[in-house]
């Protein structure tokens, strides 16, 4: 086992780092910190850091897609203005926050996540995995994109109207975990009749919990 920064300090002189755009660090028996923030990788997009143990980030803001799933994270709070799939699957995260305004694709599945406020992600998400999580709250923008949603078993189609009262939809767990036969129209319907009364303001604030 190395550590995740001093193996890219070994391998990866700080010469060619601008130009990689790429870079494959999946199943390198890497622990720790992989902290990449002014290490000279000011063009990187894409980012593999998947079956590892790592448990730390630091990461250039020019993340197109990363993929840290098979690791040891416990926690994850990050600003990633450029993302557009993020994989962070299979760890043993707690707490996760991202701010990405483009997002198209997450996957936060297998991991002990209770609560999970994806209100900073946008409104631009297709696909959404956040199964086998205890989740017992969960927020997220409406998005008219999103066509594959899959959390705590429950999977709907995409919706063929969009909800216009709110540019939010705040899901109750234990309304999806009592209708789990719900799917595509007759899901947003539930959706929309199950926080009529939470909402008042598309920018208002409390999302709901499942006490």
């Amino acid at each position: 086992m190395v550590n995740g920064t001093q193996y890219v300090n070994q391998n990866y002189p700080a010469a060619i780092r601008n130009d990689i755009t790429e870079l494959n660090l999946s199943n390198k028996d890497l622990e720790g910190q992989l902290l990449l923030v002014n290490l000279g990788f000011n063009n990187l997009k894409k980012l593999n850091v998947s079956f590892n143990r790592l448990n730390d980030f630091t990461l250039p803001a020019t993340l197109e897609e990363f993929d840290c799933s098979n690791n040891q994270i416990l926690s994850f709070t990050d600003s990633l203005p450029k993302a557009i799939k993020f994989n962070i699957s299979n760890n043993s995260m707690v707490s996760f926050s991202l701010s990405a305004s483009f997002l198209s694709h997450l996957d936060v599945s297998i991991n002990l996540l209770k609560t999970l406020d994806l209100r900073s992600i946008g409104g631009n998400i297709k696909e959404l995995n956040c199964s086998n999580n205890p989740i017992n709250s969960l927020s997220l923008n409406y998005s008219s994109d999103l066509n594959s949603f899959d959390c705590l078993g429950i999977k709907y189609n995409k919706f063929s109207t969009s909800p216009t009262q709110t540019s939010y939809s705040f899901i109750t767990t234990t309304a999806l975990a009592n209708n789990s036969s719900l799917v595509g129209q007759e899901y947003l319907q539930h959706l929309r009749m199950a926080n009529a009364n939470a909402i008042s303001a598309p920018n208002a604030g409390p999302h709901v919990n499942d006490d």
